[in-house]
């Protein structure tokens, strides 16, 4: 009798760690890539613009031959707009 609580216990359990390692976690969002066109769009500017900004080092980016890659997570930390401190003059 002890043994077949055990078996049954340890099967609920492997069903509970299948079906943990099956789902995803809610608001997980697997890290996309996007071209230029794509960054464009997603940045709201031309493209023009996006190839400035990789010029310049403003724009996480990379490479693989002519094309040029971006990841969104990486585009969103970039954009990323630190509060204006306004200064007060004493």
């Amino acid at each position: 009798m002890l043994l077949s609580e055990l078996t049954n216990e340890i099967k609920e359990l492997k069903a509970i760690v299948e079906n943990k390692l099956t789902t995803t976690p809610e608001g997980y969002e697997p890290d996309t890539t996007m071209d230029v066109q794509e960054a464009a769009e997603y940045l709201r500017c031309t493209p023009d613009n996006v190839y400035k900004k990789v010029r310049s080092g403003s724009l996480p980016h990379y490479r693989n031959g002519k094309l040029i890659l971006f990841k969104k997570k990486e585009l969103d930390e970039a954009i990323k707009v630190k509060p204006y401190k306004r200064k007060f003059f004493k």
